[in-house]
């Protein structure tokens, strides 16, 4: 599909909202998305290839009981996952800034199936301190909108700009319960977001699977290094610990150095 093309099939059918069952082996919940917020993907891809990495990943980190922090969620892939796999003693903590994503995650979390986790939706950014962003909205699908300053080519430019409220995973610690598992896609802004989680990554030590942009890459290796975690490349991990990274990639798995097997 040309470029044209696909922002023409973006615009017609962007309204069209539809509920997408995950695959059996990610826990066959639903996830209420549409093609202006998540993607053309979610009209037209069979659940197993709307993102198997995202999916592989919740079913390697996420376990029984388990309290997952889903910073940037989306749709809820992730957070819908982590919902299965913990089961209902887990609790699911989805944090999205976009009020848009925000209305199809309360329909999603009105959706959840007998012996799956709650999932508590927040609809605030997270940052390095606390106070207001202004956020930016992608022209085109909604899952690569950012904070003003971060961001990608992929947002084919901005149709808006709104103002949100912004917390620090150290100030999130503080109302909810903290997490075993920690997952971040906010678009260029994770060293932010890990910089105001000193306290979570010092005092919880939750596993974490991190998008990492490349020009971010650099500052997230080193908090990575400062707060003791070690890395594995997400496209292959596979939980045998094999092939540590030395830098932080596209999509970085991280575990603190005292839950990595010897």
């Amino acid at each position: 599909m040309t470029l044209s093309i696909r922002r023409i099939a973006e615009v017609l059918l962007g309204p069209i909202t539809v509920q997408r069952r995950l695959p059996i082996a990610a826990g066959g919940g639903r996830v209420v998305a549409s093609a202006r917020v998540g993607g053309l993907k979610y009209l037209f891809r069979q659940s197993d290839h709307l993102d198997p990495e995202l999916l592989r990943i919740a079913s390697l980190l996420v376990g029984d009981g388990a309290v997952t922090w889903d910073v940037g969620t989306n749709v809820g892939l992730f957070s819908v996952a982590a919902a299965a796999h913990s089961g209902s003693k887990g609790q699911v903590i989805s944090v999205e800034a976009d009020l848009d994503a925000v209305a199809l995650l309360n329909r999603t979390a009105q959706l959840r199936a007998v012996g799956h986790a709650e999932l508590t939706v927040l609809p605030v950014a997270v940052g390095s301190s606390n106070g207001f962003v202004k956020f930016a909205i992608a022209k085109r699908a909604r899952a690569s909108n950012a904070i003003q300053g971060y961001g990608s080519t992929q947002m084919g430019g901005i149709s808006e700009i709104r103002v949100l409220p912004c917390i620090t995973l150290d100030t999130l610690m503080e109302h909810f319960p903290a997490p075993d598992v920690l997952k971040i896609d906010v678009e260029g802004a994770e060293g932010d977001v890990l910089r105001g989680a000193s306290k979570v990554l010092l005092e919880v030590r939750p596993l974490i699977y991190c998008e990492v942009a490349e020009k971010s890459s650099e500052a997230v290796t080193d908090l990575f290094r400062q707060f003791r975690y070690r890395m594995w490349d997400g496209a292959s991990f596979d939980g045998r610990f094999v092939n540590e990274l030395i830098r932080a990639a596209n999509n970085t798995v991280a575990f603190p150095e005292e839950k990595v097997p010897n």
